[in-house]
């Protein structure tokens, strides 16, 4: 009975400190995380619908959803030095030399090690694959075998892109549940840039409790290995009390597991009202960026304590 009992209170301890630790770092104050606004040194841009970090460069490439204007269609860099995050290029997406034309509704963003980007076009069901100058060099489409588009919800596509550390795959996301599928759960696609084939599973967006998982959604997606993923999660709702967390994800052979890892209210005092980009830099801080309805762009850069005690290697 003694084994039991301390064997019990060891599991409670493990359940409850990390708890208490990140309240008591959101009521002192001391949570590590900077709301830093984004500006243009003259380049129209608009608020950032996905990101990620260059570590060879030090600076980020980003992406807006915007559906047309000069934000449209576009890939941004962007340098974050001394709590200032400036936008210093934008590049057109082209095509043979020339701009793409049309809706692209460029989503997630993510960069392996030669410098190639992985752009989401969300409605298409496509990932972008382009230089750093927003050249497209290749398209990676989802099959309708795979996917077929007329089961996608309008603005529920491809919302995310990672690329996994070893550089041997991709995961997408969706960022709504598919027409006539179980309305609780979305998918996760692993695509093979060996064999070019995808994996199917399906992430379910309840949280706290069963009612919780309607009309939530998933904004982005990081790979912080060829098994472990972190999500944003998030309802509709614009309010500063609303849900928005962070999840990492396990895939096995027997599915995808979630578990929470941040909510941003509770660990940071604030929120984005609608968080929508998600990287890691080479610090191991958490990059998010918002979407909408803040009067402008902004970076949420959180200095989480597990980023660094997992050693996670930036994209």
């Amino acid at each position: 009975m003694r084994i039991s009992y301390n064997f019990k209170r060891i599991i409670l301890l493990l359940i409850i400190l990390p708890t208490l630790a990140v309240s008591a770092a959101a009521a002192s104050g001391d949570t590590g995380c900077s709301l830093v606004p984004v500006s243009g040194a003259g380049i129209e841009f608009s608020e950032f619908s996905g990101i990620c970090y260059d570590n060879a460069t030090g600076t980020y490439y980003a992406v807006s959803d915007e559906p047309k204007g000069k934000a449209g269609n576009q890939l941004f860099r962007v340098r974050y030095d001394d709590g200032e995050a400036v936008v210093t290029k934008a590049f057109p997406l082209r095509r043979n030399g020339a701009a793409v034309d049309g809706l692209y509704d460029l989503e997630g963003i993510a960069i392996d090690s030669s410098g190639n980007l992985y752009i989401c076009a969300e409605r298409r069901l496509v990932i972008l694959k382009t230089d750093k100058a927003g050249n497209i060099l290749d398209e990676i489409k989802v099959p309708a075998r795979v996917v077929d588009i007329a089961n996608v919800v309008f603005n529920g596509g491809i919302e995310g892109v990672s690329l996994t550390p070893d550089e041997e795959a991709l995961f997408m996301v969706f960022e709504k549940p598919l027409i006539g599928g179980d309305q609780n759960k979305t998918l996760l696609l692993e695509y093979s840039l060996k064999s070019g084939e995808f994996t199917k599973y399906f992430i379910d967006l309840r949280g706290d409790t069963d009612k919780e998982g309607r009309n939530y959604s998933i904004s982005d997606i990081f790979a912080v290995s060829d098994s472990e993923l972190v999500i944003i999660v998030h309802d509709n709702s614009r309010k500063d009390s609303s849900y928005k967390k962070l999840f990492t994800v396990t895939v096995t052979k027997r599915g995808a597991t979630k578990k929470l890892l941040l909510d941003f209210k509770r660990y940071c005092n604030y929120t984005l009202k609608k968080p929508e980009g998600l990287c890691i830099n080479g610090s191991g801080d958490y990059v998010i960026t918002n979407d909408a309805e803040m009067g402008g762009a902004f970076l949420l850069i959180i200095n989480y304590p597990v980023a660094r005690r997992r050693r996670i290697k930036p994209q």
